[in-house]
């Protein structure tokens, strides 16, 4: 089982300034930049290099639309959706952030919240992205937002993920407070809880006990119900 140190960046706008011009990486990266707050309008994008990045599920087009469904009526969140795309118009980059109220603040981060244990942008393995282009990218969406962020809080990214290196984890992103572990699945869940230590294996054996119990109370209730209505 591998373990990783996840990272958080945190980069404020009003004190940023980034020569780009320079760099030819970051120029050739991407060459239109748009900023959408609705789903639906950056799903082709999305599902087209959903595709080809090296992301998790927590990045799917699904479960972060349905996440932002579910928030957005109890919290101050707005998608905040930054989707780049190349000199032929094709998907370069989406980052899947969201705009959140703190306060006077507002605060750019990941979308999914706690709900996700790994964050990463979706970006295509052709545009060649660099911390240069990905920190000019997020420069000049917050410049172009008709709403810009105060500042952005990008927190639990892996500085790899499925063999390929991460650059939005920049040179002074700071260790999260949690490990994240990975490990290669085996053919058999007996298998996989042999890797697990002695006292570990004895709690899921008792979670395993609990849930059976569970289960079995439920669908004697069930059954009592069933004929109370008849």
């Amino acid at each position: 089982m591998q373990i990783s140190q996840p990272q958080s960046t945190i980069s404020q706008l009003g004190n940023a300034r980034y020569q780009f011009d320079q760099c030819g990486s970051s120029l050739a990266a991407y060459s239109h930049l748009r900023v959408f707050t609705r789903f639906e309008d950056a799903r082709t994008d999305w599902l087209a290099l959903s595709r080809e990045a090296a992301i998790s599920p927590y990045q799917s087009f699904e479960f972060l639309s349905m996440w932002s469904d579910a928030i957005e009526a109890s919290e101050d969140v707005t998608p905040f959706l930054i989707a780049a795309q190349d000199a032929k118009g094709a998907p370069s980059a989406l980052l899947p952030l969201c705009i959140i109220g703190k306060g006077p603040l507002r605060i750019a981060a990941f979308l999914g919240g706690r709900e996700a244990n790994f964050n990463l942008p979706l970006l295509s393995p052709d545009a060649q992205h660099d911390q240069e282009s990905l920190w000019r990218l997020l420069h000049d969406a917050a410049k172009h937002a008709p709403s810009p962020p105060d500042l952005y809080f990008l927190r639990n990214q892996p500085r790899r993920f499925e063999n390929a290196e991460n650059p939005l984890v920049f040179a002074n992103a700071r260790p999260s407070a949690s490990c994240a572990y990975g490990t290669t699945l085996p053919a058999t869940v007996d298998e996989l809880a042999a890797r697990l230590s002695k006292e570990n294996r004895k709690k899921l054996r008792k979670r395993k006990r609990v849930s059976r119990n569970s289960v079995v109370s439920n669908m004697s209730t069930g059954s009592a119900g069933n004929a109370d209505r008849r």
